[in-house]
C-alpha cells in the first residue's frame, strides 16, 4: 500500500512521514513499513537547479523523475518479496509531485516550451508504465503561505537561503490554487485527503491514523 505524504516545499511533510512510520510500526510490527525519503536530495543538480533554473531545470527535473521512478521501481521489488510482512510504503513526497515542479518552471519560462513537452512525453510514458501502482491515500498537507515562509526560513537548509520569496509563493499557488493540480492527485490516486497541516505533526499523524482505521486498512 502506498501512503504519500505531499505538499509544498516546508509544510512538514518529512516531519509527518517519519512519524507516521513509526507509529504504523508500533500498530502493525517492525516490518509492516518502509519509509521512502526524498530521492532527490542525493541528486548532483539540486543546488545547480536552484542557483540558476534557466540552464539546469530541464536535465534536473529529469533527474529527479528517474529518481522518483527507480523509487518506485524499488518499492514494487520489495512489496513483491515472498513471504514479506510489509505493508505500507510511506512517501515524503511521489513522483506525481514532480509534474508540479516542472510546470511551474514551465510557466515561469525557466523551461522552454519544446523542453517542457519533452518532459511532459517522458513523464506521462513512465505514468503509463506505473499504472498498476497507482497511490492508495494521498495526504496533502495544507497550511496558510506565511506559516510555510516562516518554516523554510527556519529549517535554515543552506540550499534554500537564496531561493527568491516569489520562488516559495508560485510553488504554493501551484499545489493549492490551480485546479488542474487538484485534479490530477485525484485521477492518479484512490483517495486524495486534504490534511490540516497547522496542528502539531503528532496530531497531524494521529488524524491520518483515524482515516486508515476507519477505512479498515490498518
Amino acid at each position: 500500500m502506498f501512503l504519500v505524504i505531499g505538499g509544498t516545499v516546508g509544510i512538514g511533510k518529512s516531519t509527518v512521514s517519519y512519524l507516521l512510520e513509526k507509529k504504523l510500526k508500533e500498530i502493525k510490527g517492525e516490518e509492516s513499513t518502509i519509509l521512502e525519503p526524498e530521492p532527490v536530495v542525493g541528486s548532483p543538480y539540486l543546488k545547480k537547479y536552484y542557483e540558476d533554473p534557466v540552464k539546469w531545470t530541464l536535465v534536473a527535473q529529469l533527474d529527479f523523475l528517474l529518481l522518483r521512478h527507480k523509487q518506485l521501481l524499488d518499492c514494487q521489488e520489495k512489496l513483491s518479496v515472498p513471504g514479506s510482512k510489509l505493508k505500507y510504503m510511506v512517501f515524503d513526497r511521489h513522483l506525481l509531485e514532480d509534474y508540479i515542479f516542472a510546470n511551474m518552471h514551465s510557466t515561469k519560462k525557466n523551461m522552454r516550451t519544446f523542453n517542457s513537452l519533452a518532459y511532459h512525453a517522458i513523464y506521462n510514458n513512465i505514468l503509463s508504465i506505473e499504472k498498476n501502482s497507482k497511490v492508495d491515500y494521498f495526504f496533502l498537507l495544507k497550511a496558510p503561505l506565511d506559516m510555510v515562509i516562516n518554516r523554510v526560513k527556519e529549517r535554515g537548509r543552506e540550499i534554500e537561503m537564496d531561493v527568491d520569496v516569489k520562488y516559495w509563493q508560485d510553488l504554493y499557488d501551484m499545489y493549492y490554487n490551480t485546479p488542474w493540480v487538484t485534479e490530477h492527485f485525484k485521477e492518479e490516486s484512490k483517495k486524495l485527503i486534504n490534511i490540516d497541516a497547522t496542528k502539531s505533526p503528532e496530531e497531524i499523524v494521529d488524524d491520518i491514523i483515524k482515516i486508515l482505521k476507519k477505512d479498515n486498512v490498518i
